[in-house]
C-alpha cells in the first residue's frame, strides 16, 4: 500500500468460498507469514458459516441463502477432481432441504477429500 500509494485492497471475487482470504491479506500487509486453512478448518469455518446463516435468517430462508456459498466452497474442494462430477456434486448440495443433510453431505466431502490427500 506504501509503495503504490493506495488507500486500500479490494478482494472481490477471491472471497467467494474463502472467508479467511481478509485475514489472509491482513497478515501478508503486516507482514506475518500466510498460509491457507487445512482441510479441518475448512470444513469448520464452512458449518459455522451455515449455522450462523441459519441462525440469522432462520432455517427455510437461511439455508437457500447459504446455498450460495454452498457453491463456491464445493467448487473450492479439492474433490472431485473431474470437474463435470464436481458441478453434479455442487448441484446436489444446492438441492438439500435439510441444513442437517447439508452440513453431513459437506462432511463426507471433506473426508473423501482428506482420504484422498492421504493416499
Amino acid at each position: 500500500l506504501a509503495q503504490s500509494g493506495a488507500d486500500g485492497v479490494m478482494i472481490g471475487r477471491g472471497a467467494y468460498g474463502r472467508p479467511w482470504i481478509a485475514s489472509t491479506v491482513q497478515a501478508a500487509l503486516d507482514g506475518a507469514p500466510t498460509r491457507e486453512p487445512d482441510l479441518t478448518a475448512r470444513l469448520e469455518i464452512a458449518l459455522s458459516h451455515l449455522d450462523e446463516t441459519l441462525a440469522f435468517y432462520g432455517d427455510a430462508l437461511g439455508l437457500k441463502i447459504f446455498r450460495k456459498h454452498l457453491g463456491w466452497y464445493v467448487q473450492g474442494a479439492s474433490t472431485p477432481i473431474d470437474l463435470a462430477e464436481r458441478r453434479q456434486t455442487k448441484a446436489r448440495l444446492c438441492r438439500l432441504d435439510q441444513a442437517r443433510e447439508v452440513a453431513a453431505e459437506l462432511t463426507a466431502l471433506w473426508d473423501e477429500q482428506s482420504l484422498e490427500r492421504a493416499a
